[in-house]
């Protein structure tokens, strides 16, 4: 099981619903070689079309954390 599956896993167990934007950061962060900022994940997530509010990327690495 990778790393993403397991964290998935545990968010699931908790009671958290898997979300595109949830799906999103946690693959971002993962793949990340360094720290993202909020910026940072706007930008990966402009990239890949997805529209997310900045408030709503805080509210996720908030829940996350």
């Amino acid at each position: 099981m990778s790393n993403l599956e397991q964290i998935l896993s545990e968010l699931k167990e908790r009671g958290y619903r898997f979300s595109a934007v949830r799906g999103f950061v946690l693959n971002a962060l993962g793949k990340s070689h360094k720290p993202l900022s909020v910026p940072d994940m706007q930008a990966l997530c402009k990239k890949a079309k997805l529209s997310v509010n900045k408030t709503t990327l805080y509210r996720e690495l908030t829940s996350l954390k």
